[in-house]
């Protein structure tokens, strides 16, 4: 798998365990000062690899759907495991999370399941999982720090015959690694497994989802 690209440098020590040092709000208030500089300040992002995960265990397609189902997973969901550059500020504003915003995260209290934060040197260690989001849209939900599906995407992709559909985003969850005196991210990985709950025409109105996860490895230079 491409976890193997992982350097020390991606590797987090935190665990469900982990007591944090600091409060939520701290937290939250730390990682979007961090992390909103990576787009006024950062010289380069690479994107260290993208697995695409396809959840079987919440795949339910009616039988007349099986194949293309299957074909689709296949073509839509390889993995990235070449390293890719982004070395403008306009190459990171458009691709690093959130694509196309100017901010990297505008998380609130209100958006957090759980958030550790740990000092272990010159660096914070931090780990944020989110609450589950239905439709997230940017600025909203997990989509105020993550790239989410979002509607005009899937309506584009889609056959004609899908009519509607829900993405149900939950335990989508960030660690990185923070410079004590810069505030600077030198590490961030994120992970966002999704169900996507569709209807179809097809002879017949049919429901069908299917579990996805998306993880995405970044290191950064300022």
């Amino acid at each position: 798998s491409s976890s193997s690209l992982s350097s020390s440098n991606t590797e987090s020590t935190i665990t469900e365990d982990t007591k944090s040092e600091m409060e939520t709000a701290e937290i939250v208030a730390l990682f979007n000062e961090s992390a909103n500089k990576i787009k006024t300040d950062a010289v380069k992002v690479t994107k260290n690899y993208e697995d695409r995960t396809h959840m079987e265990e919440y795949l339910q397609v009616p039988d007349a759907l099986a194949g293309m189902a299957a074909d689709l997973l296949e073509t839509s969901f390889k993995d990235d495991t070449d390293p890719i550059e982004y070395a403008t500020k306009e190459d990171i504003i458009a691709n690093f999370q959130v694509p196309g915003q100017t901010w990297v995260s505008q998380l609130t209290e209100a958006e957090i399941a759980e958030a550790k934060c740990v000092d272990i040197g010159t660096e914070y260690e931090m780990y944020i999982k989110l609450n589950p989001s239905t439709n997230p849209e940017p600025g909203s939900g997990v989509a105020k720090a993550f790239d989410t599906i979002t509607s005009s995407e899937v309506m584009e992709k889609a056959p004609p015959m899908v009519k509607d559909f829900t993405t149900e985003y939950f335990d989508c969850i960030i660690r990185c690694k923070i410079d004590k005196e810069s505030k600077n991210i030198t590490w961030i990985n994120y992970s966002s497994p999704l169900i996507l709950k569709l209807k179809v025409e097809f002879f017949g109105k049919l429901d069908a989802q299917v579990g996805l996860k998306f993880e995405k490895d970044y290191n950064i230079v300022y």
